[in-house]
Formats: structure tokens, sequence, C-alpha cells
């Protein structure tokens, strides 16, 4: 199912971009570089809620 690849998809990038993994491979992009893909930006008055607690 191609919403289920997407999800998938979805799930690894944002958890390379988390752990700070590259998520290009530059031999095929093309890129001068690995870069990360993506940011993580919080959303909402009470994003903070919705964090693990420390």
């Amino acid at each position: 199912d191609s919403k289920v690849f997407e999800a998938v998809a979805f799930a690894l990038l944002a958890y390379q971009t988390v752990t700070g993994q590259w998520g290009n491979i530059p031999s095929v992009t093309g890129a001068n570089h690995p870069v990360l893909l993506g940011t993580i930006v919080p959303n909402g008055p009470r994003w903070r809620e919705s964090l693990p607690a420390r």
C-alpha cells in the first residue's frame, strides 16, 4: 500500500533528522556533501506536552 510506504519513509526521515544522521547520498543526488534532510518544528501552544518526560 502506497500510504504505508509513505508513512514509513517519513518516519525514517524523521528518525534520521532527530538522531543527526545524514539523509542523502551525495554520489546519487549530486550534492557536495552529506546533509540532514528536514527540520523538526513544534506545533501549537502545548507542544511541550508531547515530549517525553526527562
